[in-house]
């Protein structure tokens, strides 16, 4: 969440963030990674916060 906030505002993106830049802040462990459980339940988490858009919007 806090790279995800500073990415944000390091670039004046408004909230909820895309899921490009989610994918931007991820966590450098995540990033080779095609699949990844931990990734899509932090991403499912963000959304329930409303920090990031839901998948198709």
């Amino acid at each position: 969440m806090r790279r995800l906030t500073e990415h944000g505002r390091a670039t004046a993106s408004p909230t909820p963030y895309s899921e490009a830049a989610f994918l931007e802040a991820q966590d450098e462990s995540w990033r080779a990674l095609t699949r990844s459980r931990e990734r899509d339940e932090c991403r499912a988490k963000l959304v329930d916060l409303g920090l990031i858009a839901p998948s198709g919007s």
